[in-house]
């Protein structure tokens, strides 16, 4: 500043989008942050007051998750598939939020993008999509997740055997990290009146599931079960375990 005094906060007169700011520097004009509003219809890009683009004709939707509260367990966590449906082929679509990430809209008009949710901490987690053509963008589509991998994550409830802990009460049920403690539960009858919780996303590629006679309560809270197979030709009400008249159960 060539010697000359200004006070904190005062902005540069030969350029609105900068200020003086003595925490960042005591010799120099400070570029305030993009997006700051410099004047009518107008916002700071890269130091410099432009005009603000005008809005696009189009849309860009999240369709898959269709809903917020979407769990990302420890299966999921590196990378949660997101799709949805955009207006404009070749227009880029932009993530923003807990995670960041970019992909083309398809010819079709959909797009896809796996997310890594990892550096995210448990909780809530929330995502802005928003297209643009180069000229302006989109309207955001919002949704939110709910990442859920602490207890999993835990070596002793990951290796834990045969469940991840609890003692199957209501009040305090078997819980189920992995797939072996998934397969210890389909092969252990005397077990099949407590209570279980599913804490993560269990993948059954592979794997042949046996009838299950669950008489006792098995809380999906939000987690999958994915590939599951079972092969009993010829019979009717076929499912990860049928349910009785009466029963508590709340499938995954």
């Amino acid at each position: 500043m060539q010697s000359t005094f200004v006070d904190a906060s005062a902005v540069d007169p030969t350029n609105v989008c900068q200020i003086c700011e003595p925490t960042a520097s005591t010799d120099a004009w400070t570029t305030v942050a993009d997006g700051t509003g410099c004047g009518s219809g107008h916002q700071c890009s890269v130091g410099a007051c432009v005009p603000i683009p005008a809005g696009i004709s189009g849309t860009v939707l999240i369709t898959d998750p269709d809903r917020d509260g979407t769990k990302i367990s420890l299966l999921s966590v590196g990378a949660k598939v997101i799709s949805g449906t955009c207006s404009g082929p070749g227009w880029s679509v932009v993530v923003s939020g807990a995670v960041a990430g970019s992909t083309t809209c398809k010819s079709d008009q959909t797009w896809t993008l796996p997310l890594d949710f990892s550096s995210a901490a448990d909780g809530t987690a929330a995502i802005v999509v928003m297209a643009t053509d180069g000229s302006g963008w989109t309207q955001p589509s919002k949704r939110t997740f709910l990442k859920d991998t602490v207890f999993c994550a835990n070596p002793a409830n990951a290796t834990a055997s045969p469940f991840a802990g609890g003692s199957g009460t209501s009040a305090d049920p078997y819980s189920i990290c992995t797939t072996a403690q998934a397969l210890s539960f389909s092969s252990s009858p005397a077990t099949w009146g407590a209570s279980f919780r599913l804490r993560n996303d269990i993948d059954l590629s592979g794997q042949l599931w046996p009838p299950v006679d669950l008489s006792g309560d098995f809380d999906g809270d939000g987690f999958t079960v994915n590939n599951l197979s079972i092969d009993l030709p010829g019979t009717t009400n076929v499912d990860f375990s049928p349910a009785r008249p009466g029963q508590s159960k709340t499938s995954a």
